[in-house]
C-alpha cells in the first residue's frame, strides 16, 4: 500500500526497491479490511485524493466526527470511550485511540494518563517510574527490542500481578505482565522501555487493524499532519472510526504532502547489470556493497550494503 507511511528511520529502501524494478511488485488498489460500501473506506479514498466531502461524516455509525477543543476534548473523549463500552466493546482488545504526537493537551502521554486514571480503577499497586505512572491492570506497549524478555518493539500487553523474586540475592518486586500469548515478569528497571498504551502514535499502529480507533484531530499537530499519516491512522479502524477535534486540522493535513526522500539506492540498483549467466556484476567499485559469496538464484548474488 504505496499511501501508507515509510519508515521512521532514514532512506527509503522498499520504495527504492520497487523503483528500481528488480522484486515482483503488486500494488494495493482495493482496501480489504472494512465491509464494502464502508464510510471509513470512502474518507480514506478521499484523504488518498487530497480532499474532504464533510457529509461523509455522520451518516452511519462507522464514520463519526465530533467537534473538540482543547477545553472539553477529555470530557467528550471518556463520554465517547463509556458510550463505546456500554455497547459490548472493550477497552482493552477493541478500542485504540491514535495520535501523531506525544506532547500536548491531545497528545499521546495526557490521553494515556486521562483514560487510566478515568476507567482502570481496580488495581492493587501502581510502579511511579521517572515521569510515568503505571498501574495494575494498565494497558502497555514496549517500546523497544528484548531479547531477555522475549518481546518485540510494539508489543502490547496487560500488567498483571505484583510478585517477589530474588535478583543477585536480593528478593525485588516483580510485575507478571501478558503479552500476547505469553507471561513476562518485569523487573522495575523494565518500565524505562514501557509506556502506556490505550493511545499509540499512528507510526507504531502501522500494520495493527483495530475494531475502533478514536483519532484526535487538532491544529496543535500542524508539524506531523501529512496526507499519508491521515491515511494510515484512518485505514487501522476495521468497524467504527471516531474523529474527535477541529476538522480544519484534517484540512491542514490534506493538504500537506510528505517530502520526497534524497535517496540513491534505485540509482546504485541501476548501475547493476545481468549477465547471460544470471550472476550480478558490479562494475563501479565506488558503490558501497559487500560481497558475501557467490551462488545463482534467478540473478540474484549475495551482495549486502556497507555502512557509509
Amino acid at each position: 500500500d504505496e499511501f501508507q507511511l515509510p519508515s521512521i528511520a532514514p532512506g527509503a529502501i522498499l520504495k527504492d526497491l520497487i523503483e528500481a524494478k528488480i522484486i515482483p511488485t503488486t500494488f494495493l488498489t482495493t482496501i480489504y479490511r472494512q465491509k464494502e460500501g464502508s464510510n471509513i473506506v470512502k474518507l480514506a479514498n478521499m484523504v488518498k485524493e487530497g480532499k474532504l466531502d464533510i457529509n461523509v461524516f455522520n451518516k452511519d455509525i462507522d464514520l463519526t466526527y465530533i467537534e473538540a477543543n482543547n477545553n472539553n476534548f477529555e470530557y467528550i473523549l471518556k463520554k465517547e470511550i463509556q458510550k463505546l463500552i456500554d455497547e459490548g466493546f472493550d477497552l482493552y482488545s477493541d478500542i485504540e485511540i491514535l495520535a501523531p504526537m506525544y506532547k500536548g493537551n491531545s497528545g499521546i502521554d495526557n490521553i494515556n494518563r486521562i483514560v487510566s486514571n478515568s476507567f482502570n480503577l481496580d488495581y492493587s499497586y501502581q510502579v511511579n517510574y521517572k515521569d510515568k505512572t503505571f498501574k495494575e491492570n494498565d494497558k502497555v506497549i514496549q517500546l523497544t527490542n528484548s531479547k531477555e524478555l522475549k518481546i518485540m518493539n510494539g508489543d502490547i500487553g496487560i500488567l498483571g500481578n505484583k510478585m517477589h523474586t530474588i535478583i543477585d540475592e536480593k528478593e525485588k518486586d516483580c510485575y507478571k505482565t501478558s503479552f500476547l500469548d505469553s507471561n513476562v515478569k518485569l523487573l522495575e528497571r523494565d518500565f524505562e522501555n514501557l509506556n502506556l498504551a490505550y493511545s499509540i502514535s499512528i507510526h507504531k499502529s502501522q500494520g495493527s487493524e483495530y475494531p475502533i480507533v478514536i483519532m484526535p484531530i487538532f491544529k496543535s499537530y500542524y508539524v506531523m499532519l501529512k496526507r499519508k499519516l491521515l491515511y494510515t491512522a484512518v485505514t487501522r479502524a476495521k468497524e467504527k472510526l471516531i474523529l474527535i477535534g477541529d476538522i480544519e486540522a484534517f484540512y491542514m493535513g490534506l493538504k500537506e504532502i510528505e517530502a520526497k526522500r534524497q535517496t540513491s539506492l534505485a540509482l546504485r540498483f541501476n548501475k547493476v547489470d545481468m549477465n547471460k549467466d544470471k550472476k550480478i556484476l558490479i562494475d563501479d567499485p565506488v558503490i558501497p556493497f559487500e560481497y558475501l559469496g557467490e551462488y545463482d538464484m534467478d540473478g540474484i548474488t549475495p551482495y549486502s550494503f556497507m555502512d557509509e
